[in-house]
């Protein structure tokens, strides 16, 4: 594959790549060309899609929850040390349960602690609606944090699972861009 710089008629410089079975291709079209071979990793790999989808919609409703959190704190009356245990308590409680998580899914199968733990994320993230004070929020973002120790190894290693070598890379990229386009779509729902 050849890079080439033109100079189109309008002066403005653009890149154009040479590929085997086409001549000549903006980076534009560049990128959309490897878009839409992407893509069809989701028809080569059907289990790819539910993971995908799983990891986007998680996402989506983690996004959501996550800008209101500090403001639904400060409504409690939460102080600068308790943000902080808000927000660090996710992380501590992620880092306990990620080993536990990837032993237990190489004991009982990947499928069981991804649904499990999706649905523990579901239920912690409508129980945010009902809490009474900032303890409780702390409380339930510790138990967030251990859903996410649990579910976010083990579809990442059922991704490398179901894909070949040459196609890990690529699935490993859609997988997280699902991931942070759903964080990108929920705060303008």
């Amino acid at each position: 594959m050849s890079y080439l710089l033109s100079r189109p008629k309008d002066f403005s410089f653009s890149i154009l790549i040479r590929l085997p079975h086409k001549d000549y291709l903006t980076l534009g079209e560049k990128v959309l060309h490897t878009f839409k071979n992407d893509l069809k990793l989701l028809s080569r790999y059907k289990q790819l899609f539910p993971l995908c989808f799983a990891v986007f919609v998680s996402m989506l409703g983690f996004g959501l929850v996550m800008p209101l959190l500090p403001l639904y704190a400060r409504d409690f009356g939460a102080t600068g040390t308790q943000l902080g245990f808000l927000t660090a308590s996710f992380a501590i409680t992620r880092i306990i349960t990620t080993f536990p998580g990837g032993w237990l899914a190489d004991k009982v199968g990947r499928k069981t602690p991804v649904v499990v733990g999706l649905l523990a994320y579901s239920i912690v993230m409508t129980l945010y609606g009902f809490c009474q004070d900032v303890n409780q929020l702390i409380l339930l973002r510790s138990l967030q944090g251990m859903a996410s120790g649990i579910v976010w190894p083990v579809i990442s290693t059922m991704v490398a699972d179901i894909t070949l070598p040459e196609d890990r890379g690529k699935a490993m990229g859609l997988y997280s861009s699902m991931w942070f386009l759903g964080m990108v779509v929920s705060p303008g729902i």
